[in-house]
């Protein structure tokens, strides 16, 4: 927060048009905690400063004399496409940040930093399945926010189908929300996608079972 005070206080000498400061704010201000970003959820009332400071910056405001804000802080943040000046809402690209180092994790698995989170915080599963924890890094309980990102928004693709969850995990690609919605405790003993598998002879659907087990339109 204080090198962002500080690049915005040197510039405020200077004589720079709306065009100016905005490629000023989006080039330089919003990329200075980028990394930061990337390791650590930062508390909201901090990014809603970062974002009040460039406010101040945009409409001109000096120490001690607040210029008029014609338009709310909310506006200015949304994208062009929605009528704002495209600037990042801090708060949601921390989150996008953290939920891109959850992917990383979850897709390069031999990674030096995949190996090290696994064996410390999730050694017999994988971390979209992990726990947050007790007495952990804030690193990795600023990453673990971000999993619910990941799982919102992405489908496993079936192959065995040992590390898949039949309730819980989003399989099912062709259906909204990508998740079983046949109740749970249905008689059926099955957990994992494997389990509506057949191999005899050759691995194919277990079509008997999934008929039987799931409502039809399923």
């Amino acid at each position: 927060m204080e090198r962002i005070r500080n690049k915005l206080k040197g510039w405020k000498e200077k004589h720079l048009s709306f065009a100016g400061r905005g490629i000023l704010i989006s080039a330089v201000i919003q990329a200075l905690p980028t990394y930061t970003m990337s390791c650590f959820l930062l508390p909201k009332t901090m990014c809603e400063k970062i974002e009040k400071a460039i406010c101040r910056f945009w409409w001109g405001s000096k120490e001690g004399q607040h210029k008029i804000h014609w338009k709310a802080r909310s506006e200015l943040f949304k994208a062009k496409f929605e009528g704002g000046l495209g600037f990042r809402d801090m708060h949601m690209f921390n989150m996008a940040m953290l939920a891109k180092q959850v992917w990383r994790l979850q897709t390069d698995p031999d990674s030096l930093l995949s190996l090290c989170l696994k064996a410390k915080y999730y050694p017999t599963t994988d971390i979209l399945h992990s726990q947050p924890g007790k007495n952990t890094s804030y690193a990795w309980q600023s990453i673990h926010q971000a999993i619910r990102i990941i799982k919102k928004g992405s489908c496993w693709k079936v192959g065995d189908g040992r590390s898949i969850d039949i309730w819980e995990d989003n399989w099912v690609s062709l259906q909204n929300g990508y998740k079983i919605l046949t109740p749970r405790n249905n008689g059926y003993n099955i957990s994992k996608v494997t389990d509506l598998i057949s191999s005899d002879p050759i691995k194919c659907w277990n079509f008997s079972l999934i008929d039987q087990a799931f409502l039809p339109f399923e």
